[in-house]
């Protein structure tokens, strides 16, 4: 082990942490790009629009199809269903873009918009 602690520079140390703080960088730099949230929730029944609501005003939505979807500091999550299984009630609250709360047996569908969409592929 001594002869691997000779053969480590002072040059050597010296890349290492830069290397380690640029991690921590780049990191902390993608974490605060993830963290934006949308402006805005599109909700739509059977593929219809049923309404667009600002995220930054709270308010709870009666959906008129047994499900009430409330936005509270900005974030919306379904409250109730009267459907069974109740998924859309455990998808939990979304606030980034292009996330999505889905009732298939009611068909509604809560979709964040605005802000910086994220994506997972590009093309062409």
């Amino acid at each position: 082990m001594s002869t691997i602690l000779k053969t480590i520079r002072k040059t050597d140390i010296f890349l290492i942490i830069v290397l380690i703080i640029a991690g921590i960088a780049a990191s902390a730099y993608l974490t605060h790009i993830s963290a934006a949230s949308g402006t805005h929730a599109e909700i739509t029944i059977d593929g219809k629009v049923f309404g667009t609501y600002d995220l930054s005003k709270d308010r709870t939505i009666d959906l008129k199809t047994g499900n009430i979807a409330v936005i509270k500091n900005g974030q919306i999550y379904m409250k109730t269903a009267d459907c069974h299984g109740k998924d859309c009630i455990r998808q939990g609250k979304i606030s980034k873009p292009s996330q999505t709360i889905v009732c298939l047996p009611h068909k509604v569908m809560i979709e964040i918009k605005g802000g910086s969409d994220e994506y997972d592929t590009i093309s062409k």
